[in-house]
């Protein structure tokens, strides 16, 4: 759609700065470091948020960093539920599982964050424990039944992209029991549920390798670029990946309105920080931060689908990024 008006730097500010003060706000979390999940039935990322669980997030990073998930595997999972990692190795079928080396305990965040499908949370060090060490888990499924357990968990980032898939395929892999109260999913084992050490090893578990690949926190989601007008923007489209496309913004509107235009869209191979999000059933295109000309201005964008065959959307909602 061609633009009516010439959109300048100072003429998108002062609009976006009229719906900051004119639209009601939405709360959407501003994220950042992503992290890759490798593991022997698929990889996925994680995306932390820094800004609501800086605690749990500078935790659970540092066993990212020294290695300490490396050579763990997932060591619980409930199909359609969860899988829970980050607490053994296992390099001997007869020695079983081993509790991998922990930081001291730190204690549960309230982040604010709910038990969302594709949420991972750090689970309590034990029963009765207001603290948490190396132990995570990913929901497939909203739990609200956690949400209402208080203290008995950290919420602290996302799955992004569709890489959920992935996590439902390991919780609902065939499960081994390597000790009484211990069942973990396999990967490619094949015998009965208890295990058989001749014909079992470590290479039979999900085994789980993490590295930090991003830490550009303020990376914004989208980027105003006001001699041409277009807003391109980074877009995690879940299970169709990743996304980087332009917008055409249309000023003369009230509030202003984006048409997307599909053929600049290009298929990112790995997701970037603060990914903007677009959900289908609601219509809504979320955009945690938004930069003028490379310069972080705004967050918490939310626009609507008002124009499906067309691509329009409309500015519902804005907050200053100052």
């Amino acid at each position: 759609m061609p633009l009516r008006t010439k959109i300048t730097r100072n003429s998108f500010r002062s609009l976006l700065y009229v719906g900051v003060m004119s639209l009601s706000l939405t709360p959407i979390t501003f994220a950042g470091t992503l992290v890759e999940v490798q593991t022997s039935l698929g990889n996925f990322y994680l995306e932390m948020n820094d800004e609501a669980a800086p605690d749990t997030v500078a935790n659970f990073l540092d066993y990212v960093r020294d290695r300490r998930f490396n050579n763990t595997y997932i060591h619980a999972a409930i199909g359609g539920t969860f899988i829970r990692g980050g607490s053994f190795s296992f390099d001997d079928c007869n020695a079983g599982p081993v509790p991998i080396a922990t930081n001291p305990p730190i204690a549960i965040e309230e982040t604010g964050l709910n038990n969302l499908s594709g949420t991972i949370a750090m689970r309590r060090a034990e029963e009765g424990s207001s603290t948490v060490t190396s132990e995570w888990y990913i929901n497939i499924g909203d739990d609200s039944e956690a949400d209402s357990l208080h203290g008995e968990n950290a919420v602290f980032g996302k799955v992004i992209g569709d890489g959920l898939s992935t996590v439902l395929t390991i919780s609902q892999a065939p499960g081994v029991r390597l000790t009484s109260i211990h069942t973990a999913p396999t990967s490619n084992y094949f015998g009965d549920e208890n295990v058989n050490c001749r014909d079992f090893s470590k290479d039979n578990l999900v085994q789980v390798l993490m590295s930090v690949v991003n830490e550009e926190a303020d990376s914004p989601s989208a980027d105003y670029n006001s001699l041409n007008g277009r807003l391109n923007v980074n877009l995690d489209l879940g299970e169709m990946g990743f996304s980087n496309l332009d917008f055409a913004v249309d000023t003369s509107t009230d509030p202003i309105t984006i048409q997307a235009n599909a053929e600049t869209s290009v298929s990112l191979p790995t997701p970037v920080p603060n990914m903007g999000t677009y959900n289908s059933n609601s219509g809504l295109l979320n955009l945690p931060s938004a930069a003028v000309d490379g310069e972080l201005q705004f967050r918490n964008l939310v626009f609507s689908l008002t124009d499906a065959d067309r691509l329009v959307f409309t500015l519902t909602s804005v907050e200053s990024g100052n």
